[in-house]
């Protein structure tokens, strides 16, 4: 297990090193799953938007250059007007925007 938490947390520092400078106003949440060596990145954004979504897609790349090895990783974009919707997040929270900016 400890590996697995080791491995985890890895993860989640490359994480938070590739999305340095990809947060807008827009996105409400990040957060990651892990399912063995298999990880999943949840977007939650407020409303659709082309240039959210290609800063997403270019974290991807950045994700990937900063992995010792090959990760199997997916990302997963879910646009959520109720606040309910994403305070319910599966696994680990990564961001988490103020509640008093939300609409």
């Amino acid at each position: 297990m400890n590996n697995n938490i080791d491995y985890q947390n890895r993860q989640v520092l490359y994480l938070i090193q590739a999305l340095l400078g990809v947060i807008s106003n827009n996105m409400k949440a990040i957060s990651v799953e892990f399912s063995g060596q298999e990880v999943t990145i949840h977007f939650f954004l407020e409303n659709e938007n082309p240039h959210d979504r290609e800063e997403i897609n270019d974290f991807g790349a950045e994700y990937e250059a900063l992995q010792e090895r090959s990760v199997h990783y997916e990302i997963s974009t879910h646009i959520v007007k109720n606040q309910k919707e994403y305070l319910e997040l599966p696994g680990r929270v990564i961001y988490l925007k103020r509640l008093d900016e939300i609409n």
